[in-house]
């Protein structure tokens, strides 16, 4: 009688709750178990959400996220429903604990957190109703914060569009991450999460590569190369030769590895498509450059495919069926149509402290036999000192000096004493008209910006055979005009070559607007995968790469 006294009351209490009713169990010491009749899950309210911000303000920044959400769904739970956790739980804490496949930081407290909020909600035996309930609830918007926190990294990147201002000029890819999170709860797919990472084929080259390379990384790495006469090269018969095996087989420049001492022929091929890789001189001999490249820790590259996998989440997914990219640290322009190659070609970027900037635009015209209106600074650093050497430059290089921008008023240089003058009051701007010595060449193609910045030709092209290529103020020379022009206004029949050639010996200024603009895409990658599944690696010649890691390391 005692007993049943025990069970009436208890029912008793738990039907005052609520009148909807669920099955619930509790065990006692006994071993005598008892069936309950319990409310159904609770809905999530925004007194509940506050109360879990104000426990964990590190997932304050998302709290109107979470709102949000949470209203769409009529605070419906989103994770588990009859108090059974969805397939979907499971599979965000999976998705999260592999970010270092993205080259990202796994959160491993968060990770944990997750798991004994799983486990807790998961108990059978609970001594009130209410803390089942709380339990649920929490755990929760606990799913729902930590994929509003950490899926933005793998998808987006770490930076809000403000704080890419300075680094990056390129309109970023929105992503609506509760509509996002609404399609993953309710898809049927085994992996609903890896949808939504970024779609560029790059993207998924480095990502595989990085997982190759943290495996082996995670085996101890790639052996280091140190021959005693600080070279190596075909014919050499050395201990250090079989380190330079290994390291070539672990990277993929040779295909199989034998404990073989000697340098062979096809080992000379295998230093050659190292260096290949890494931009180097192609003649397979190991020393200098070569052995510097082939001596950075594998811990090191998996950092830089990591960091350049970061800015490939800013680049918008689909950038046009047509467009054109220019890689300053590879010195070289692409074409693309329907993301496929069609053409490249040497380009000249930027020199030290005059960088060519990261940005995005669309060329609207082109122009034969530009004139070149000096940039002030150049002006007075370059053009004026040689001018007061020898003021005839001026007539030989048709060099015209104007009182302003509008070129309304010319100025005769012999009334300016340039004996006398001081560069940092010169107060006139400099213009060349179309000639040899222009430095933009017979054609410029433009693209408005804030930076001035367009592609252009060059009475230089020498310096087109030179490996590394920044030389320029700021625009980028480009190597092969003649077919970006013919490319730009093949649909339009009055134009082929041989009317640009005509142009162009008529030595007149011509502006040609174009029907169709062509996106143009300044990026700045220093690896990347080829369409054969070979990685490259470039020197960070801005130090971009540098400068975008200790901010990362600031976000973590």
């Amino acid at each position: 009688m005692k007993i049943l006294s025990i069970v009436f009351l208890l029912l008793f209490l738990n039907s005052c709750d609520s009148k909807k009713t669920t099955t619930f169990q509790r065990d006692y010491n006994d071993s005598v178990s008892f069936n309950i009749l319990l409310p159904e899950q609770n809905k999530i309210s925004d007194s509940d959400i506050k109360k879990f911000i104000k426990k964990h303000p590190e997932y304050q920044p998302y709290q109107k996220k979470l709102e949000k959400f949470y209203i769409r769904r009529n605070f419906q739970p989103a994770w588990s429903k009859d108090y059974k956790f969805i397939p979907q739980a499971q599979m965000l804490i999976n998705y999260l604990n592999h970010m270092n496949k993205h080259g990202l930081k796994t959160d491993s407290a968060n990770i944990m957190a997750l798991k004994e909020a799983i486990k807790k909600s998961n108990e059978t035996q609970w001594f009130r109703l209410k803390d089942k309930q709380e339990t649920f609830i929490n755990t929760d918007i606990l799913l729902s914060a930590s994929f509003f926190k950490d899926s933005k990294k793998i998808w987006r990147g770490h930076f809000k569009n403000d704080d890419l201002e300075n680094l990056w000029k390129i309109k970023h890819k929105k992503i609506k991450y509760g509509r996002t999170l609404d399609s993953i709860l309710s898809s049927g797919a085994n992996d609903p999460f890896t949808e939504f990472e970024p779609l560029h084929k790059d993207y998924k080259e480095l990502k595989a590569v990085l997982n190759k390379y943290t495996e082996i990384a995670g085996n101890g790495g790639w052996p280091e190369v140190t021959p005693q006469g600080k070279v190596l090269i075909k014919g050499d018969i050395d201990s250090e030769i079989i380190h330079l095996r290994k390291r070539l087989y672990l990277s993929g420049d040779i295909s199989h590895f034998e404990d073989n001492k000697t340098f062979d022929q096809e080992l000379e091929q295998a230093v050659k498509h190292f260096q290949y890789r890494h931009k180097l001189k192609e003649d397979g001999i190991v020393k200098g450059e070569t052995l510097k490249e082939m001596n950075i820790p594998i811990e090191d590259r998996i950092e830089q495919i990591s960091i350049n996998m970061e800015r490939w989440r800013w680049v918008p997914e689909e950038p046009s069926e047509k467009y054109i990219l220019v890689n300053i640290p590879e010195f070289k322009m692409h074409v693309f149509e329907k993301n496929s190659e069609i053409y490249n070609m040497k380009v000249i970027v930027g020199k030290s402290g005059a960088y060519t900037p990261i940005f995005s635009d669309q060329i609207e015209k082109i122009v034969i036999n530009p004139s070149w209106i000096v940039p002030a600074k150049i002006a007075t650093t370059e053009l004026v000192p040689m001018i007061k050497r020898d003021t005839s430059i001026l007539s030989k290089q048709n060099i015209e000096i104007y009182t302003d921008y509008s070129f309304n008023t010319m100025v005769n240089p012999d009334t300016i004493d340039w004996l006398t003058l001081d560069t940092r009051k010169f107060n006139y701007v400099l213009k060349q008209k179309s000639n040899f010595y222009n430095p933009l060449g017979h054609i410029k193609f433009l693209f408005p910006n804030e930076y001035d910045i367009y592609l252009h030709d060059t009475p230089s092209d020498y310096l087109f055979e030179e490996s590394e290529r920044n030389f320029s103020h700021g625009c980028i020379r480009i190597e092969d005009p003649i077919w970006l022009a013919s490319y730009l206004l093949k649909d339009e029949p009055q134009w082929n070559k041989k009317k640009l050639y005509e142009a162009i010996y008529r030595q007149e200024e011509k502006s040609i607007l174009l029907k169709k603009k062509l996106p143009v895409f300044i990026l700045y990658f220093t690896t990347w995968v080829d369409e054969t599944g070979t990685i490259h690696f470039l020197k960070d010649i801005y130090d971009h790469d540098k400068q975008l890691k200790s901010i990362l390391e600031s976000k973590e």
